[in-house]
């Protein structure tokens, strides 16, 4: 239900790659990896766009900082 809130709210769109999104292929990526699923902490993704912000977050993660695809 929060995938399908999501995309109503994204327009359909993934915000890393600006292509349509359907539900059967989005997933949820948190912005704050401790807060929980709820509407303000979430955006829904492809599956490979969610790889790619995960593998930026993992090589950005020894220095702290939060490293983000433009959106």
């Amino acid at each position: 239900m929060l995938v399908a809130e999501q995309l109503e709210s994204q327009r359909g769109i993934c915000p890393i790659c600006r292509s349509p999104l359907s539900e059967r292929h989005a997933v949820l990526d948190r912005f704050d990896r401790i807060g929980t699923l709820r509407p303000t902490n979430v955006r829904a993704l492809h599956v490979n766009c969610e790889a790619l912000v995960m593998r930026r977050r993992a090589a950005a993660w020894p220095s702290g900082a939060a490293l983000e695809v433009a959106e």
